[in-house]
């Protein structure tokens, strides 16, 4: 019917009116409401013989019908009135009455004031084109021409004739001549012998040169013989080509630019994330809803790999008070100082020293970027370094003690000793003796207990290997706690004798200490016929050994179990916060001996701790004085000469008591035996190893610079107060030690074997 339609029920307009003006089919509008013909356009015009539209406007319609058709009208306004398309057969009165058959399409158009018409395009019947048809096309703007099948030129109007090219004399294919391309011309030529039809854009010949002609064919018959032709209608589009051809060149250039541009972005955007994934930081950008935008590789591998982007980070982030991230966005400022934040890892817990930074794009919300450092290592190392230093004070201390107390402890059981040797010549009564031997034994128990101070006293660097007889360290410790545990829980120690374990004796001791300092808080006082702790040592299979601790206490919370072995982050923190590194500074002193450390607890069922240590076959490696000492011969028959080195002089005075079969001499310190060396020979030099002015390596040094052959006639005398330096001298130098407070028959055993090995 044309190139040209209405959507049904559409308004009006010049415009539809102007394009429809073109068409080469008959249109015209109708006022359904009062059935008078509103517009016609050019082929209508023709249809009806009339010069212009103003003839025809206003015109009653019904005129210009049949009364076939009239009867159709009743139907038809109801129809259109819904806004329906249809099709239909009317017969047209033209010029006499002449009644021309034409296919009709209805659509329903709206019209001013609220009325509503039909727009009708006609396809006028054979009738009409024989007598006027062709005339009617020199009305319109298109190129129209009529061929023959073989392409001969039978008409075109005056559109056309302005165009195309007069063809050469003697040519035949005018249709196929037009073309710029043969191929394009035999492809319209089989369609129209084949499809009926053609519709496509071709480049033709013109008088302007090479133009691109819109082309519309179908197959009609000729007015004059009826004989098949072709009917060419054709638009020139070279105006649209080109606008389209320099449109997709920009489009081209467009996109060739925007390729570049995005291949840059992409470019810079990589080198940004590498830059970023380079940051030797834990890295991120939140957005003002806490939600995480963005993360580096380094915060990537810090959290294990797990997810961040998207999440929110108060999630994994500790923040030091509710609602601070928010606060920081609704100042628009981030604090100037870093800031430490707990981060919560799958399996760990890690503190982060914070920078944030608040940042706004040039388009978009403000983000805060957070640029950490774990600083987990550096509070553990401020933890142990003041654990450190509180077990050197208290070693410290403990040496002190020991060393004060065993040098009167020393007096007073070798005074007894000797007061009970000599029993009976002093002529004392049962009762008296009784008396004695009760202080002879309790000046020995407190002895006991002072050696064992000297646990702290002897303690190693955390490196050192060494020694620790279970069971005495065990015991050792227990005695530390009984006075605090015996108001809490009963204890059961089941421990063999003959175990080992590789690792430095002190330091097993303070283990076992913080274990039981942990199961003492854990119960509450006033029940202790109801609570147990336990401590049990055994072999393990392999080259291990097994100490355990368990009570029955109250237990811990899963919370509070996976962050047990942080400091200070356990439930049962004691006042001085001792139990609060406590566990940490077990963990790190069992993993530095090659071991570890396993805790089992839960809530109403107690808490039990399992250390792991290599375990040792033989003591080999403890130290001489804790060995049994064989027995030694008898005293020499004849009297030696002996100094004592001791700036007590109670000590000097009981060894003179002790050794009365012999010639002994005193010296309060170093300076004073170096007078008595200097005019007399002796034949064993007992030398207190600490001592003020020159202690007793010093005087041992001089010796051997000096007067070499006395160095193998020292026997060193310890109270237990000096430092590992001068521990590792005396087990360098390979001189008999005698600890104090020593007893009588110990004492006089020792000189006789040091005078029997001199002799």
């Amino acid at each position: 019917m044309g190139s040209f339609s209405l959507p049904c029920g559409c308004t009006w307009s010049r415009t539809a009116a102007a394009l429809l003006d073109r068409e080469v089919d008959a249109a015209w509008l109708i006022d359904l409401d009062e059935l008078r013909l509103v517009w016609a356009n050019i082929a209508a015009l023709s249809l009806w013989r009339v010069e212009s539209l103003e003839v025809l406007r206003g015109h009653d319609f019904t005129t210009l019908l049949d009364a076939h058709t009239l009867g159709k009208l009743g139907g038809l306004r109801e129809l259109v009135r819904q806004g329906h398309a249809a099709f239909d057969a009317w017969t047209i009165l033209a010029e006499n009455a002449q009644a021309i058959p034409v296919d009709v399409l209805l659509c329903a158009v709206h019209l001013s004031g609220g009325h509503v018409g039909v727009l009708c395009r006609a396809r006028m019947g054979q009738a009409m084109r024989i007598p006027r048809g062709l005339e009617t096309l020199e009305h319109t703007r298109l190129m129209v021409s009529m061929f023959t099948t073989q392409g001969e030129l039978l008409f075109q109007n005056a559109a056309s004739d302005r165009t195309h090219i007069s063809p050469a004399p003697g040519t035949v294919d005018v249709f196929s001549a037009r073309f710029a391309e043969l191929g394009q011309a035999e492809q319209a030529r089989t369609r129209l012998l084949t499809e009926q039809t053609v519709d496509e854009e071709v480049q033709v010949r013109t008088q302007s040169g090479l133009r691109w002609h819109n082309l519309r064919a179908w197959n009609t018959t000729d007015p004059a013989t009826g004989a098949p032709c072709w009917l060419v209608e054709e638009q020139d589009i070279s105006r649209r080509r080109r606008n389209e051809e320099a449109l997709a060149e920009a489009q081209a250039d467009l996109a060739r630019r925007v390729k570049e541009r995005t291949a840059e972005l992409e470019r810079q955007r990589d080198l940004l994330q590498g830059m970023f994934d380079a940051i030797s930081a834990i890295t991120m950008v939140v957005n003002a809803s806490g939600r995480i935008i963005q993360a580096n590789a380094w915060a990537r591998t810090f959290f294990h790999g797990t997810p961040l982007v998207g999440r929110d980070v108060r999630e994994i982030c500790s923040f030091p008070a509710d609602g601070e991230l928010e606060a920081w966005f609704e100042a628009g400022d981030a604090p100037a100082e870093p800031v430490e934040i707990t981060v919560d890892l799958p399996s760990d817990r890690r503190n982060v020293l914070w920078t944030p930074h608040l940042t706004t794009p040039s388009e978009g919300s403000p983000q805060l970027v957070l640029s950490g450092i774990d600083v987990t290592p550096l509070r553990e190392a401020e933890s142990h370094l003041q654990v450190a230093d509180r077990m050197a004070t208290i070693g410290t201390l403990a040496a002190g003690i020991a060393h004060d107390l065993n040098n009167p402890l020393a007096v007073v059981i070798t005074n007894t000793e000797l007061l009970l040797e000599d029993a009976r010549t002093l002529g004392l009564e049962p009762e008296g003796m009784s008396m004695l031997q009760e202080c002879r034994d309790g000046a020995r128990r407190a002895a006991t207990i002072v050696s064992q101070l000297r646990t702290f006293a002897r303690g190693s660097a955390s490196g050192e290997a060494g020694t620790a007889h279970v069971c005495s360290v065990v015991a050792f410790a227990a005695r530390m706690v009984h006075n605090q545990l015996r108001h809490r829980a009963q204890m059961d120690v089941v421990c063999a004798d003959d175990l080992f374990a590789r690792i430095d004796e002190s330091r097993l001791g303070q283990v076992v200490l913080n274990l039981l300092m942990l199961s003492l808080e854990a119960i509450e006082a006033g029940q202790a016929s109801q609570h147990h702790v336990k401590v049990t040592a055994r072999r393990e299979p392999g080259s291990w050994l097994v100490l355990e601790v368990e009570d029955d206490g109250p237990g811990l919370k899963p919370e509070d179990l996976r962050r047990v072995f942080d400091p200070y982050s356990g439930s049962r923190t004691p006042p001085q916060g001792f139990v609060g590194l406590g566990l940490a500074v077990s963990h790190r002193i069992v993993t530095d001996a090659g071991g570890r450390i396993e805790l089992d607890s839960a809530v109403g069922r107690g808490t039990k701790v399992q250390v792991w240590l290599p375990a040792l076959d033989s003591p080999s490696t403890l130290p001489q004085r804790t060995a049994p000492r064989p027995a030694t011969p008898a005293p020499a028959a004849h009297q030696a000469r002996i100094l004592v080195v001791d700036d007590e002089e109670h000590m000097r005075s009981v060894v003179r008591r002790t050794l009365r079969d012999h010639h002994v001499d005193g010296a309060a310190n170093g300076r004073e035996a170096l007078e008595l060396i200097a005019h007399h020979g002796y034949d064993l030099i007992l030398c207190d190893v600490m001592m003020p002015e020159m202690t007793g390596v010093e005087l041992f040094q001089h010796l051997q610079a000096h007067h070499p052959t006395l160095v193998s006639k020292v026997t060193f005398l310890s109270g237990g107060a000096f430092t590992p330096e001068t521990r590792r001298f005396l087990e360098s130098v390979g001189r008999p030690v005698i600890d104090k407070p020593f007893r009588m028959e110990e004492l006089r055993r020792r000189v006789a074997a040091a005078l029997a090995a001199g002799a």
